[in-house]
């Protein structure tokens, strides 16, 4: 076991200590139709509670290249309209779905009182750079234009993602601002992408033996943006935008154990620099990855709720449970 394995939470740490046995394959080493079988696999053998919330809708909405496939999570025991937060799912843009976050959608949509719009978004590399981000914003803005058809409030969304879904996230705040809303009124970044630069010193502290290794963010890279220079865009790398003011509250989750850990917290200060309200939420010794492994930690439970008080505040919500 490394130094770095034995800091991790009890909970979880023999959990990920095995998933580096050398019997589990390497992610970065399979082609990605390999790797999306392996998780699906993974998560058929590992499946995760799911919690009962009030209604599930399937809907298509908008995409950057024509409809795209969304579920509509309602809160139990609310009546409309109401608030909503749109989310991307986590996967380095590779990997992920919206049958595979469906878990953590009810638990967010019961611990933020508000409606969850989960967006099935192009992956790559079938679909690289811009796709995603195409999708993302156009499904922001649909959320807004057809809010009333659904019983959601287009004066109260917020948006929201993990890894690179808090990467996408991020990036339509600054598009929403820019290019005519909708005016957002939160953001929940969970250890988001925001920077291309691999060289900050969490991606050497924590580079091998974690959920998410430094090797596995240049792969990621090099499917969703072959074109390196593309990556200093805003559209890929946020961090980068030359001005981060007038965005909507935030709420990031920063894991302690996590090679994108330095690039969180260097937003963190960009937007609490720009007069972003901003309240950071720890995820005390835990890797990468963690804030799916809700149900075997009670660090991770605990700051999950955390964030979402957090949005709900913005939202004007309360958890129905």
């Amino acid at each position: 076991m490394t130094p770095e394995q034995e800091r991790i939470d009890a909970e979880i740490r023999e959990a990920i200590v095995a998933f580096h046995h050398p019997s589990i394959p390497v992610l970065r080493e399979l082609t990605v139709e390999e790797g999306r079988d392996f998780l699906e696999l993974f998560v058929q053998q590992n499946p995760p509670s799911r919690v009962e919330i009030g209604e599930i809708r399937e809907l298509e909405v908008d995409g950057g290249d024509g409809p795209i496939h969304a579920r509509l999570y309602l809160p139990a025991g609310r009546t409309g309209p109401h608030p909503v937060m749109v989310w991307f799912h986590g996967g380095g843009w590779v990997f992920g779905s919206v049958e595979g976050t469906d878990p953590h959608a009810r638990k967010l949509c019961r611990d933020t009182g508000a409606a969850i719009l989960s967006v099935e978004y192009r992956l790559a590399p079938e679909h690289p750079h811009p796709a995603a981000v195409e999708d993302a914003i156009a499904a922001m803005r649909w959320t807004h234009a057809h809010a009333a058809e659904h019983g959601l409030d287009a004066n109260r969304i917020a948006v929201g993602g993990d890894s690179a879904g808090g990467n996408l996230a991020a990036v339509c705040t600054l598009d929403a601002r820019d290019n005519g809303g909708p005016d957002l009124s939160a953001q929940l970044l969970v250890y988001p992408v925001v920077d291309d630069d691999l060289d900050r010193p969490s991606y050497r502290s924590f580079a091998e033996g974690l959920l998410l290794e430094t090797a596995d963010m240049t792969w990621f890279w090099n499917h969703y943006c072959p074109e390196a220079a593309l990556r200093r865009s805003w559209r890929c790398s946020p961090l980068r935008a030359t001005n981060h003011e007038g965005l909507p509250p935030a709420v990031v989750m920063i894991a302690d154990l996590d090679p994108l850990r330095s690039e969180n917290e260097a937003y963190v200060e960009r937007l609490r620099e720009a007069g972003v309200t901003t309240e950071v939420v720890r995820l005390p010794d835990l890797p990468h990855g963690s804030f799916g492994m809700s149900d075997n930690c009670g660090a991770v439970r605990i700051a999950i709720r955390e964030a979402c008080l957090g949005i709900a505040g913005h939202l004007g919500t309360t958890p129905t449970g």
